[in-house]
């Protein structure tokens, strides 16, 4: 029975298998898997997040925010950013020690002003580390043979003179386009592949600088601090005549966005250096270099070139403005040309514009000198941050500036830390298949378990399984899907759960309707309670078997009207049957008007022999009561009792059609000859179920008797009370 349910919920295992499997590959759990990703990335970067650093020094985002656009806008320039700034930012942040420069800005033509375009320029050439964005663009061009204007997919450049002169270029693209579904940026590019030709992102380009990874022109990526190969998906974007274009990504991990509220910060993870800081000390350094030169005036109108520095006096250049107002020429004979715009030395500023410290220029000027910048050995990269771009995009820790996906995707290559998903690799099937097993092991608990025990842990596998792929990833990266395996695994175990139960009921009414006729009713619960006591199928069990027959019954028959018949053979067998089931034992069959039942089967009992007797002298007693109580007309039946204990084989004989429980073996054909061999109102039982007695009851013993089948007379025992 057992085995034909284990085959039932198998097949259920593997038809649920299948069906997930299908639903998953059409798509179906996606919004569920997506809602569980944004879960997933929360509790990593809260558990284990990715370290802001490079080498241990940070990524620092030099951010174009909106205050540095209001400060930018009020010296008249609003509308616009020109590149002069952008060539500022850089000189700053090279005489700051920036160990490499990324701007995620992008330059393909000259500009309207050449002066800026020339600083820039300069800029990128004096700095010698600096990485500018490109872009893959449809360009429309016109053929020369047919006129007609022809898409051209390719990689626009920066301008000229700005492409020599930078230490490399890369794409500035982060959309994979398939591989983030519902616009959720799991992924972030790492190169295009045009027809044969690869094209590094903007973020690849500077891990080659960086010496954190090298490629090779099929895009294979590899790390060498540890020698393992880039994780990547390679997806074919689109096709154009023989040129294919393919998006070669890597999933993202994540430094922690998050403050104490949950909330994303306005650094969102990383360390922060606004424009204004750095256009604030370009302008500070122009006016120092003339004040050393002695020129005054010229260091002023340096200082001016921003009009808002002027009147902020919590910018650098505002207040040696002010300086230089106060204390005139006087001050290029102390003050140094410093590479840190700090905040002990704007208070330093403060104090000597109000006295306090106008006798301590040098010692001020020795301070700064000394100080260390917070990108001195930093990876800077230059960000649009203003809510001017609305350049965010969705993540699955919320909403982000786009800057950060090149950020995050920086420290994921530095760092080394790659996010794996097995799904399309080539242990992909380790998926579906620890899905299968688990499935088989809910069908195996459905099966041979207790129902509540089986359906508890049942539904803790799914539950299990969710909690572990959160610790899996968070730990180590390993991206499970877990949508698909859960609704697999909770399905199963519903459905299982109510085919158990339904199969239990049935097998309960079966049951019921089977020994309610036969034992009495708390048996009958006790079997229902405990169902695997049975072996329908046949189970060898130790047990006592009772054959009671009433004598003379066949002539009475004989003589007396059918009616009377039946009447009197069921006052008597009523009263035995009673007998029988109040004593434990379970009645077997009846046999014209002879009884045989079973005392340890199909519930076992240790001291079945003795319940045997007991049972039988009950019912003697039964009935010679019964008998003083007729009348003088009415003919009283005595009757016959045989007992053996022993092995016998208990189960359901007969067919699919009609079946009945009951004992067969040596054991059952002795009781039958013993009962065949008695006298009237004799309890006669075995020597095997004497042994069980000695001691018990008045028992004295026969004269061996030979009995049909046995070739050896067999010790009998009566039992007198």
């Amino acid at each position: 029975m057992k085995k034909n349910k284990f085959i039932l919920f198998i097949i259920l295992a593997l038809i649920v298998w299948g069906a997930s499997l299908l639903l998953d590959y059409l798509g179906s759990f996606e919004p569920v898997e997506q809602t569980v990703t944004f879960w997933r990335y929360r509790y990593r970067v809260k558990r284990n997040p990715l370290p802001p650093t490079i080498d241990g020094t940070p990524l620092v985002m030099v951010a174009l925010d909106d205050n540095s656009m209001d400060i930018i806008n009020s010296s008249g320039k609003s509308g616009m950013i020109s590149r002069e700034i952008h060539a500022r930012v850089i000189d700053s942040l090279t005489r700051r020690g920036a160990r490499l420069i990324m701007t995620d800005f992008y330059y393909p033509y000259d500009s309207d002003d050449p002066v800026a375009d020339r600083a820039l320029v300069s800029a990128v050439k004096k700095a010698r580390n600096v990485v500018i964005g490109t872009r893959f663009e449809d360009v429309q061009e016109l053929d020369p043979l047919t006129m007609d204007l022809v898409s051209q997919r390719t990689v626009l450049p920066p301008y000229s003179r700005l492409d020599r002169v930078a230490a490399g270029t890369g794409l500035l693209n982060v959309d994979t386009r398939y591989a983030n579904i519902g616009g959720v940026f799991h992924e972030a590019l790492l190169g295009l592949k045009i027809g044969t030709v690869f094209h590094p992102s903007l973020v690849v380009s500077a891990a080659n600088k960086l010496n954190i990874l090298q490629g090779s022109v099929d895009g294979h990526l590899q790390l060498l601090g540890n020698n393992r190969s880039v994780p990547s998906d390679e997806r074919v974007w689109e096709t154009a005549g023989d040129s294919q274009v393919s998006g070669i990504s890597a999933r993202l991990d994540f430094v922690n966005p998050f403050d104490e509220q949950g909330r994303i910060t306005a650094q969102e993870g990383f360390r922060y250096v606004s424009y204004a800081d750095c256009l604030s000390d370009s302008y500070w350094a122009e006016g120092l270099r003339f004040l050393k030169e002695g020129a005054v005036v010229e260091a002023r109108e340096a200082f001016k070139k921003e009009t808002e520095y002027s009147n902020n006096p919590n910018d650098s250049a505002g207040l040696l403005v002010k300086l230089i107002d106060s204390m005139g020429a006087s001050l290029c004979d102390y003050i140094q040309v410093s590479d840190v715009v700090s905040s002990p030395f704007r208070k330093a500023l403060l104090a000597l514009l109000q006295g306090e410290e106008r006798n301590k220029p040098i010692q001020l000027g020795e301070q700064l000198a000394g100080e260390k910048s917070v990108v001195d050995g930093a990876v800077c990269l230059l960000a649009p941050w203003s809510e001017t771009f609305g350049d965010l995009v969705l993540t699955p820790l919320g909403r982000m500036r786009g800057a950060c996906l090149h950020a995050n995707l920086m420290l994921t290559l530095a760092s080394g830390r790659m996010l794996y998903v097995l799904t399309g690799t080539k242990v992909g099937f380790l998926e579906p298949f620890l899905l299968l097993l688990l499935l088989i092991l809910i069908a195996w608990l459905l099966t041979w378990t207790d129902l509540r025990i089986a359906a508890t842990v049942a539904v803790l596998i799914p539950i299990c399984f969710f909690l572990a792929s959160f610790e899996i990833f968070s730990n180590w990266g390993l991206i499970l899907r877990t949508s698909t395996p859960v609704t697999a695994l909770g399905f199963l175990v519903f459905i299982g759960t109510v085919a158990r139960f339904i199969i239990e009921q049935k097998d309960r009414r079966r049951i019921k309707r089977l020994f309610s006729r036969y034992v009495a009713p708390n048996v009958v619960s006790e079997i229902l309670r405990n169902a695997d006591m049975l072996n329908m199928k046949g189970k060898k069990v130790e047990a006592t078997v009772l054959f009671l027959d009433i004598c003379g019954f066949t002539s009475f028959s004989e003589s007396h009207a059918p009616e009377e018949v039946f009447k009197k053979l069921n006052t008597y067998l009523d009263m035995i049957v009673a007998a029988i089931l109040e004593s434990g034992g379970t009645l077997d069959k009846f046999i014209g008007d002879a009884v045989m039942a079973v005392f340890g089967a199909p519930i076992p009992m240790k001291d079945h022999p003795e319940k045997a007797v007991r049972c039988a002298l009950d019912i003697r007693d039964r009935l010679d009561r019964y008998n003083r109580s007729l009348g003088a007309d009415e003919a009283p039946f005595r009757i016959r009792i045989g007992l053996n204990s022993g092995f016998c084989v208990a189960g359901n004989v007969g067919t699919d059609a009609r079946s009945e429980y009951t004992v067969i073996g040596d054991t059952v054909n002795l009781a039958s000859r013993l009962e065949s061999s008695a006298s009237p109102q004799e309890i006669i039982i075995s020597e095997t179920t004497y042994s069980f007695l000695v001691g018990v009851f008045k028992i004295e013993e026969r004269p061996p008797i030979k009995l049909k089948g046995k070739s050896q007379p067999q010790k009998t025992f009566k039992v007198l009370g």
